[in-house]
């Protein structure tokens, strides 16, 4: 990772996560549809805007997460 996770801000964007874990923005977007990192649609319009926040990104990572509980619209199916 490019920085610590304590230096990120409180509530991230997809590019931001992208950038922390130097993976790509799509995959951000694929772990969010698969309930594997939480995120919200602050929108709910076709094209969601997506906000992490930092705490569950951390969870994210030490694999905390359970597969479908993500914040995701209903337009998206669950796995």
């Amino acid at each position: 990772m490019t920085a610590r996770l304590e230096d990120l801000p409180a509530v991230l964007t997809p590019a931001d996560v992208s950038a922390a874990l130097q993976i790509n923005r799509q995959m951000v977007y694929n772990l969010i549809a698969a309930g594997r990192l939480r995120a919200s649609n602050l929108t709910g319009k076709r094209r969601p805007t997506w906000r992490i926040l930092r705490e569950d990104l951390i969870s994210y990572l030490q694999g905390d997460v359970e597969q479908g509980h993500a914040s995701v619209p209903n337009s998206i199916p669950r796995p």
